[in-house]
């Protein structure tokens, strides 16, 4: 059990810190004095390299954790996508209540982190069950376990306890559709595009939404080496032409009413890249209308994973605008036909054996914790049918705004 105020972190971290980090030297960048390891005896060559090729964002948090003797952590925890290092070693230099958590369960993190290196997605949902940690230890006030139960499939993810209340955690992740997937990609392609390109303009991407249910994704990619050449060449033009201040908008031809508007920057070097300013409204697919299915989808894949003499909670993570929280009261509601029009073969497909086979694991499920893409406030379902019910000194912890 994770207790913050014990000495158990520091034995820890004295332990596997073990003296690496015996050389130093230091070099101003950007203004700033970072430290350097020159000699870090237990890393091997391949590890070093990594730290040290890594983007500046990635390596300053690693050296600060190094030097606050989290080794171990920097040493093998390591994503296949660089994004996901990145943002996972600055939770825990933000977090000290996380550092703390990941250190004490470093090998286990580890350990999932290589079994999900297969594909992006997989990786993802790993993320997804330590960044719950980190949205419930800001308060540091509950204890976490991470796998209290082994690794195997069949158990939850998380142990929480308050106060001598526990409930155990199932995270799972809403993953983004194919459609999302080609969109982000499309907008990162065009992004990079535009800020490769000299200028002391800045510009902002607008009013660009995609139904999911056209084939307007895959037109985007289908097209996009014209798209980005017009992009591109509106920019230079605006450049060129365009007065001091602004805005400018250009409305890009065959590319499902995207808008791109440009700002001149007076004191910019026209010589360095186009800056990106965000956008007033991010790229946005509207809904489909079967997308709220995927919440009684995961709702049904958990239940075997929950514990029948604990409270259970299931956490589910959006991470896209496609899915909306209201959606899973709409699972919920669809689900509970199901159950009372005794239609066993709905549940056989969802690998029951029956309605009632169904109706004895959701007892075991005391709420529901679903965390939006961003911005907003967690929506907690509590079912009514549950045997353990969630106390409400528990639920307050799952209630909270994502920054």
């Amino acid at each position: 059990m994770i207790d913050s105020n014990t000495s158990r972190y520091s034995e820890i971290a004295d332990r596997d810190c073990g003296g690496a980090l015996l050389l130093t030297k230091h070099r101003p960048t950007n203004g700033i004095q970072t430290a350097i390891p020159q000699k870090l005896e237990r890393f091997s060559a391949a590890q070093r390299k990594r730290l040290l090729d890594c983007q500046q964002g990635y390596y300053h948090f690693a050296i600060r954790l190094i030097h606050m003797g989290y080794f171990r952590l920097v040493q093998v925890i390591h994503f296949t996508d660089d994004f996901y290092t990145r943002r996972f070693v600055a939770w825990c230099d933000a977090h000290p209540s996380f550092a703390k958590f990941v250190n004490y369960n470093v090998d286990k993190i580890a350990r999932k982190v290589r079994r999900a290196a297969r594909n992006q997605e997989d990786e993802a949902d790993v993320l997804a069950e330590v960044e719950l940690a980190k949205l419930l230890l800001d308060d540091d006030q509950p204890h976490i376990e991470y796998e209290p139960f082994g690794t195997a499939d069949a158990n939850p993810d998380l142990l929480l306890t308050l106060r001598g209340e526990s409930c155990c955690v199932e995270v799972k992740r809403i993953r983004p559709s194919e459609a999302n997937t080609q969109q982000s990609a499309f907008l990162t392609d065009l992004v990079e595009c535009l800020c490769a390109i000299p200028s002391n303009l800045t510009f902002s991407i607008d009013n660009f939404q995609i139904d999911v249910d056209s084939t307007d994704a895959s037109l985007l990619s289908k097209n996009k080496a014209q798209i980005l050449d017009n992009c591109g060449a509106a920019l230079r033009n605006h450049n060129r032409l365009m007065e001091s201040g602004g805005p400018s908008t250009f409305v890009v031809p065959n590319a499902s009413g995207l808008e791109i508007t440009f700002y001149r920057v007076g004191d910019n070097d026209p010589a360095l890249p186009t800056s990106y300013f965000g956008g007033a409204e991010p790229v946005i697919f509207r809904n489909r209308q079967d997308e709220w299915q995927k919440y009684g989808d995961k709702l049904c894949e958990s239940l075997r994973q929950l514990r029948p003499d604990s409270a259970n909670v299931l956490a589910i993570r959006l991470t896209s605008r496609t899915h909306r929280p209201s959606g899973l009261l709409r699972a919920v509601r669809s689900i509970d036909r199901f159950v009372r029009d005794g239609d066993d073969g709905f549940f056989q497909r969802k690998k029951f054996a029956s309605v009632d086979d169904f109706r004895c694991q959701i007892t075991k499920l005391s709420a529901i914790c679903v965390i939006p893409h961003t911005f907003e406030e967690t929506t907690l379902w509590k079912n009514p049918t549950a045997t353990h019910v969630l106390s409400d000194s528990l639920a307050s912890l799952f209630k909270f705004t994502l920054q």
